[in-house]
């Protein structure tokens, strides 16, 4: 179940932001004058960067760490 999550999540993280990014971009040439065009493109590239950059932080940490953590969240909340 772990593995299943696991891999849920990662698709999840992975395609939802690719997806974004290029509505944004293709939202960003087709409204705007290409001069300013120019200018947004630049940082919806550093954002996906970004993006990369968490997934890979991610997957380097364990997942069971990430879901105790959740898991403690979630009682510290029920318990207040």
């Amino acid at each position: 179940m772990i593995t299943t999550m696991k891999t849920l999540t990662t698709t999840m993280i992975t395609t939802i932001p690719t997806t974004m990014i290029t509505a944004t971009a293709k939202k960003a040439t087709s409204e705007m004058p290409l001069h300013t065009a120019k200018n947004v493109l630049p940082n919806i590239n550093k954002f996906g960067v970004v993006l990369n950059l968490i997934v890979i932080a991610f997957h380097r940490v364990k997942f069971k760490t990430i879901f105790c953590i959740f898991t403690l969240v979630h009682f510290a909340k029920k318990k207040s």
